[in-house]
């Protein structure tokens, strides 16, 4: 008996030397990580994609350590809060072993929950590999760290047990082997029961970010992706969407998975186009026909090769989906020749086919994200805007910008594309689930955008906006011909005149 007091109590000794130390690092570290969120936000260039996850691993580190340090305390409580009346019975140390086993499942519940959510941390690119690893890995650590310390309270009421039987109703006792038993038990049960459900955590755990809002057309298509992404995938890959620019603006989305801090997103082909040249081809004037004429060229050959190029310049381009045409919105009266935009301020996106365009109307082009336009109408900063009907119903743009004007000079679409490195991280089948997914979510996409512009059309009417056509639409094509030579270096000669003359069935 002697024997197992002196292990007992080395037991005791060595944990409180191990936890004293193990406590003393995670106030640290904890200060350091609140130091770098200090810098990260004070240092721009560096508050992209992963700055989230510092801030939001900081506050798990309060959170978790702070519990850790009141369950190294929980003795004092124990003893003196929820033990004392039940001292009068000679049944406080029982009591104190129940409430101790209580806590060990709780450590282990925690722990297994804490380690499901390391599983689902994806590592993407190797400069950010061990800082992830680290951030993710404080939440089993600090699991693990509770457990200790209940183990501690464990192996002090054993010593007690062990050192005199204690009396319990009926004249039987209990003794440290029975209570061994019931520690090993209740431990096994919670694993066999909470493990299984943890074990199915998906590998890769992505966000997709997109800057329309959860009312757009694009929104059920992004959800039918994530989904049958993680249906093709046997549930290794969960995809969460984060609409209405949540996440930052489409320029935010594509450097960031340029460096590999963001997975997937939903942004236009035009801001895209300074990263792959020859993109911008899509952004020139008039030079889709219709949208048949567009499905055709990016289904075929040629949208095949600007998805080659997009990869060769960091990115996975996975669908090209459809964004309508885009036409001309003012607040002050309504645009049916060219000389009726000269003067005014119009926003356009970040893309210099799109600038020049609008220039060339006459007008002066104004880049600007999208989150930033409806103030930027309301308090008159800018006359008008371009896109396409259900961004503007989407935005409620009617309120501010009453006329829309018919001039169709551009149909620029969307790309679904993804972080080059986060996608050849991947085995070769999930590649091929992450595509196939892609490819089953354009024809759906096709019919749901179809059937919104109408409605969306009918519902701005209905909201008080004004529609009209311009009066000759060739004196808008003859002033923006030229921009179509001057992209001819830029994106070949030969890419321009195949989109154009391309024959539809």
């Amino acid at each position: 008996m002697s024997a197992i007091l002196n292990f007992l109590r080395g037991c005791d000794r060595v944990l409180g030397v191990i936890l004293k130390a193990i406590s003393g690092l995670c106030f640290i570290l904890l200060l350091l990580l609140l130091a770098a969120n200090v810098f990260f936000r004070l240092v721009p260039v560096f508050s992209m994609g992963w700055f989230d996850e510092i801030v939001e691993m900081t506050f798990a580190w309060m959170i978790f350590i702070g519990a850790a340090e009141l369950w190294r305390l929980d003795e004092h409580f124990q003893v003196d809060v929820l033990l004392k009346p039940l001292r009068r019975r000679r049944t406080g140390c029982i009591w104190k072993l129940a409430i101790d086993l209580f806590c060990l499942v709780f450590a282990v519940i925690f722990f297994l929950y804490s380690y499901r959510l390391t599983l689902m941390a994806t590592d993407t690119t190797p400069i950010f590999k061990w800082s992830k690893r680290l951030l993710y890995g404080c939440m089993p650590f600090a699991g693990a760290l509770m457990g200790l310390y209940t183990v501690r309270n464990i192996l002090r009421d054993l010593k007690e047990l062990v050192e005199k039987k204690v009396k319990i109703q009926g004249g039987k006792t209990m003794r440290s082997g029975k209570c061994a038993l019931v520690i090993f038990l209740v431990a096994a049960l919670t694993t066999v029961l909470v493990l299984p459900g943890f074990s199915a955590a998906p590998k890769y755990n992505w966000k997709l970010a997109s800057v329309l809002p959860d009312t757009h057309p694009v929104h059920k298509a992004l959800l039918f992706f994530a989904d049958k992404v993680e249906e093709k995938s046997k549930g290794q890959i969960k995809i969460t969407v984060f609409p209405a620019g949540q996440l930052g603006q489409e320029q935010d989305y594509i450097e960031g998975m340029k460096l590999g801090t963001m997975e997937i997103a939903k942004v236009s082909s035009a801001p895209l186009g300074q990263f792959s040249p020859s993109l911008q081809v899509v952004s020139l004037p008039f030079i889709w026909r219709d949208l048949e004429h567009q499905h055709a060229v990016l289904d075929g050959p040629i949208g095949k090769r600007l998805m080659d190029d997009l990869y060769k310049n960091g990115f996975k381009g996975l669908a090209f989906l459809d964004a309508g045409f885009r036409n001309i919105s003012t607040r002050t009266k309504p645009i049916r020749v060219p000389a009726d935009l000269k003067g005014m301020k119009i926003r356009v996106m970040q893309s210099k086919p799109l600038i020049d365009t609008i220039n060339a109307f006459g007008a002066t082009a104004v880049p600007m994200g999208q989150s930033e336009v409806y103030v930027a109408l309301q308090q008159k900063v800018i006359d008008g805007w371009e896109n396409n009907e259900p961004t503007v119903l989407s935005f409620n743009m009617q309120e501010v910008c009453k006329y829309y004007s018919y001039t169709r000079h551009c149909s620029i679409p969307d790309i679904l594309v993804m972080s080059r490195p986060v996608f050849d991280a991947l085995p070769a089948d999930l590649k091929t689930a992450v595509e196939s997914a892609a490819q089953e979510t354009v024809p759906v996409y096709r019919k749901i955008w179809a059937d919104y512009i109408d409605d969306a059309v009918r519902q701005l009417k209905a909201k008080g906006m004004e529609f009209n056509e311009v009066d000759d639409i060739k004196a808008f094509q003859a002033l923006v011909r030229p921009i179509w030579k001057e992209y001819e270096s830029l994106v070949g000669a030969d890419l321009i005149e195949a989109i154009a003359e391309y024959k539809t069935k």
